[in-house]
């Protein structure tokens, strides 16, 4: 997707994830350098609503690194972060995410290595969607969502 100036977010499932795995590819095509959230790209998921609460993998170039976090825009922007790790993403180069939750244990996987293992149980369902910072260009591919009981 080619966001312009705007964040660009876009729902990818209905509302009922739950437990499961969630596995996609992504290449950062064009960033602005000087523009740090140029280049960023979001997975929300177990999302309630639009601008409420979700738990985010986030992974941002320009700040060379990833970051699992739960978000409450609903509750004054309550942020909790369930993790960060040094993550060096180059433009044009796929990777390769991978999410697993199963009730409040959640794993952040980039190109096959566990990035962050976390517990947190504040949200068990919702729907999944990815976002993309201003003035990027970011293609997503293959994105599996696979469920389990």
């Amino acid at each position: 997707s080619t966001s312009g100036g705007q964040w660009i977010h876009a729902t990818i499932s209905p509302d009922e994830f739950s437990n499961g795995t969630i596995q996609y590819r992504f290449q950062v095509v064009e960033r602005v350098i000087g523009n740090n959230d140029s280049g960023l790209s979001e997975l929300h998921f177990r999302e309630d609503s639009w601008g409420g609460a979700s738990y985010l993998a986030v992974m941002a170039p320009a700040y060379q690194r990833c970051r699992f976090s739960y978000q409450n825009w609903n509750n004054n922007d309550e942020f909790t972060n369930l993790g960060i790790k040094t993550c060096y993403l180059e433009e044009g180069v796929w990777y390769t995410v991978r999410i697993e939750a199963e009730k409040d244990e959640l794993k952040f996987i980039l190109d096959h290595v566990l990035l962050i293992s976390k517990t947190d149980d504040r949200l068990d369902k919702g729907f999944l969607s990815f976002e993309v910072g201003p003035q990027s260009k970011v293609y997503f591919d293959d994105v599996q969502i696979l469920y389990s009981e």
